[in-house]
């Protein structure tokens, strides 16, 4: 054997034992002291020193495969979670929970030196996918590798009989989730497209769990059910400090405060993102499903996310059957599969979930593949009253992520995209019935009485121009694109909004002269249009292109420079032209701004843009010019009253241009995108640590 200090310290025999090149049998004793295996370990440095001797211990039992003790480790595993698989979780047994917790820590911290360490097809080797679960049993039964899968699914679909929690049973069902998410890191550690992880295939193909794990996994993310107070001393499990600790599955042999287990609704909401988000492979194998036959239809669907597609909501009733009786009468609004075919989720209850959960890029990644693949829950979201309670949340964290990452913006723009399509949620949104008295965490300026429309464009134009500096086309694109989406629909703007409206287009103006005196042939101001419309309609562009460094040729910059500046007149056209007499301040900015906009009369891009601006610029300049008495203070104030008035006999004639409208369509190959982006979220926030030199997947991402 290996002494102590090879160990990190660690001492335990039979987990020596264990791991050594000794064959145990299913009926040795040794099995029932490891289901309740008390450790001692170094008094400092024990998270360290517990990982190291997992490394260890996991490495051996990988060298020493031919014992096969590994695999009899999983056959107890799968034994014990079998009895713990109940929907009343008070009538489980403590000890057979106890023992479960213990067994999946430790196969935790297994699983995840063989996922950092072997292939996928070793790793399916390894965990007996051509090996029969147990002995004597028919050829055409699930191998030991499916058999786990089937353990663990069935535990955590057991969650949706809607029962509460023990704290072993809370406990129990989160380290599930645990292990669940370590075998699926198999995509982590390889590279993208290449990591696909037997455990995930199989659970594509086994469709006997799919809606039950869907609504296992979204009723605990929706009810978001407190832990259960925990012990105040030990209660004999190795994982008496998983919560606390990233991996640490020994309980130690000392008297013990249990801190509360880390969230089950946390575990559930990153395993529905790697669940939905799974690009399978175009070669998928068939499997066997519930009935023990092959399943050759599987292709390279994703039945998960199929699943949340076709979810219904349970606080309408669906459709009647022949004797004119709902389906789905009984079922209270609650996540719940209907008679084995639908999904079926109460759409307030999970829109309130996901507004309550919006303060990281988790909740916004799953929002975004609900919205993206549910149009029902789609429809519920846009017609719902008081659209600030989800909207808004999504506006704090686009004001915070202006020093993060660009992809953190990605994902909030792409649902602002998304909403922004519909006609009278962007009217609604600008309404003074959406009026905020306050935003206290906009830190630019105070902001009062204002609608969440009006936030928007404030937040949308603020994140635009803090990307000029890193000139990521994805970022400005489709900041536009939203802004160009609601612009027929503004109203009652906030004179802050107008007023950085109208800058944005001075700014871009600056710009594009600067540019124009590096150009050849431009020593002056651009007369005429320089380019094609290059800006990539957020609709038809992807997620591929953002981040990517703009030529160095002041040509090129022009060109871009002119569509961004092409494409705020529009902005600004669209809104006088549909709401003018509701934009007071608008016109009051572009009044104080009207020369800026007839530098541009002569340019035959932004000619008859301009001509509608200076219209209204002349018309209002008028009003304001002649409504002031001799001597009088022109306050912003007065002014903008002025314009009000004026603006009810305002019969101007402009200019009809149409309308640009933007649709978001997800790119060819998203998984591209969406499973580093996941990943990188579970990294972040499931508390298991990875070696970052294993970690393969963004090796080739940019």
């Amino acid at each position: 054997g290996q002494s102590t200090e090879a160990w990190g310290g660690v001492e335990n025999v039979d987990l020596l034992r264990l791991a050594g090149d000794q064959p145990i049998q299913f009926d040795d004793p040794l099995w029932q002291r490891i289901y309740t295996c008390e450790i001692s370990a170094p008094k400092r440095g024990t998270r360290e020193s517990l990982e190291k001797a997992a490394e260890h211990w996991a490495g051996e039992l990988r060298k020493n495969a031919a014992t096969g003790n590994h695999r009899q480790l999983l056959r107890h595993m799968i034994q014990l979670l079998a009895r713990c698989t109940s929907g009343d979780h008070a009538k489980v047994d403590e000890q057979d929970v106890l023992g479960a917790i213990n067994l999946v820590l430790l196969v935790r911290a297994i699983a995840k030196d063989h996922v950092q360490e072997l292939t996928p097809d070793k790793l399916g080797e390894l965990w007996g996918g051509s090996e029969k679960a147990w002995q004597n049993q028919r050829s055409d039964t699930p191998s030991l590798l499916e058999a786990v899968c089937d353990a663990v699914a069935f535990l955590l679909r057991s969650d949706c009989a809607q029962q509460q929690h023990t704290f072993t049973t809370y406990l129990l069902h989160a380290e599930c989730a645990n292990l669940l998410l370590v075998l699926s890191a198999s995509e982590l550690t390889q590279p993208l497209q290449k990591g696909h992880s037997p455990f995930l295939e199989y659970l594509m193909c086994r469709h006997v769990h799919t809606r039950g794990m869907m609504a296992a996994l979204l009723r605990q993310f929706v009810e978001r059910e407190t832990p259960p107070q925990a012990p105040t001393s030990s209660i004999g499990i190795m994982g008496a400090l998983s919560s606390r600790w990233s991996m640490q599955p020994w309980r130690l042999e000392t008297e013990v405060v249990l801190p509360a287990p880390q969230s089950l609704a946390d575990r559930c909401s990153l395993l529905l993102l790697v669940l939905i988000n799974h690009a399978r492979p175009s070669a998928a194998q068939p499997s066997t499903d519930a009935e023990g036959t092959a399943d050759a239809s599987v292709g390279a669907t994703n039945p998960f996310k199929d699943v949340l597609g076709k979810m219904q909501d349970s606080d309408r009733p669906l459709a009647s059957d022949s004797n004119g009786s709902s389906s789905n009468d009984s079922i209270p609004p609650q996540l719940v599969a209907d008679d084995g075919t639908t999904l079926v989720a109460s759409y307030n209850a999970l829109h309130d979930a996901l507004a309550t959960s919006l303060v990281d890029d988790r909740a916004v990644l799953l929002l975004y593949m609900i919205v993206y693949t549910n149009h029902g829950f789609l429809n519920y979201l846009l017609a719902k009253s008081e659209p600030e309670v989800l909207l808004v949340p999504i506006l704090k964290l686009l004001h915070d992520s202006q020093t993060r990452q660009p992809n953190n913006k990605y994902m909030l723009l792409i649902v602002l995209l998304i909403l922004s399509q519909d006609a009278m949620y962007c009217s609604n949104i600008h309404s003074l019935d959406c009026a905020l008295p306050s935003v206290t965490w906009f830190t630019d300026r105070i902001l009062t009485n204002i609608t969440v429309g009006s936030l928007a464009v404030i937040l949308l134009l603020r994140t635009f121009q803090s990307n000029l500096r890193l000139q990521d086309n994805f970022i400005g694109d489709n900041c536009l694109a939203v802004l160009a989406n609601m612009a027929p629909h503004i109203k009652q703007l906030h004179p802050y909004a107008a007023n950085k409206l109208v800058r944005l287009f001075e700014l871009l103006g600056k710009r594009a002269e600067h540019l124009a005196l590096k150009c050849p042939g431009q020593e002056h101001m651009p007369t005429e249009g320089v380019g094609a419309d290059a800006a990539v309609n957020a609709g038809d562009g992807g997620l591929g292109g953002g981040g990517e460094e703009s030529s160095e040729d002041p040509s090129t910059l022009l060109a871009v420079c002119m569509d961004m500046l092409h494409r705020a007149i529009e902005i600004i056209n669209s809104a006088i032209s549909h709401a003018l007499p509701r934009n007071p301040h608008l016109v009051y900015s572009l009044i104080e701004k009207q020369q800026v906009f007839s530098r541009y009369r002569c340019n035959p891009r932004l000619q008859q843009y301009v001509e509608n601006i200076e219209s209204v610029a002349v018309f209002f300049s008028k009003k304001v010019e002649d409504g002031l008495g001799y001597g009088e203070h022109s306050s912003v104030e007065r002014v903008v009253q002025i314009i009000k008035d004026a603006s009810l006999s305002w019969k101007g004639h402009l200019k009809i241009i149409d309308d640009v409208k933007f649709n978001y369509e997800q790119i060819a190959s998203p998984e591209e995108f969406f499973t580093p982006y996941m990943w990188s979220q579970v990294l972040l926030h499931s508390g298991i640590s990875w070696n970052a030199q294993k970690l393969r997947l963004f090796e080739t991402v940019h």
